[in-house]
């Protein structure tokens, strides 16, 4: 039996791929769907905000982002709150993109759960989150919740 971190292992490559073929034709990498995907609920953000909430490094959102302006998908705006910093908005053009997107992602989770009860589903998403939790955190963190 295969040890359940390679299983995971496997299913998240297979979701990515299977999501990146789909997605192909629309010519958006999982990144900047990711990126799209954020702007679209959550509205216009500070850029260091995004690089968060994408848990990508700095570099990496940046440089999509950059491509996303070009290709007319999003905006990127002095913060009239604070000039140093970026304000990442999607524009109408991003927006529609990113409707279009919710289908083929909707598409490849359906294909990937089929089969599976909602109660099932439910468990697996408390307890992925909570692997995601246990690791998240700092040593020093997790060190002192077992004392």
């Amino acid at each position: 039996m295969k040890s359940i971190a390679l299983l995971l292992h496997e299913s998240a490559t297979l979701m990515k791929r299977e999501f990146e073929r789909c997605a192909r034709p629309n010519n958006l990498t999982l990144m900047q769907w990711r990126m799209l995907g954020e702007l679209s609920r959550e509205g216009a953000m500070r850029q260091t905000a995004l690089i968060a909430a994408l848990n990508a490094p700095a570099m990496t959102v940046s440089d999509v982002a950059e491509r996303m302006e070009r290709a007319g998908l999003i905006r990127r705006e002095a913060d009239p709150e604070d000039s140093r910093a970026k304000l990442v908005a999607i524009s109408a053009e991003g927006e529609a993109l990113a409707a279009k997107m919710r289908d083929i992602s909707n598409g490849v989770f359906a294909r990937a759960f089929d089969g599976i009860s909602a109660d099932d589903l439910d468990r697996l998403q408390q307890t992925l989150a909570r692997i995601t939790q246990n690791l998240d955190e700092t040593p020093a963190t997790a060190q002192d919740r077992t004392e």
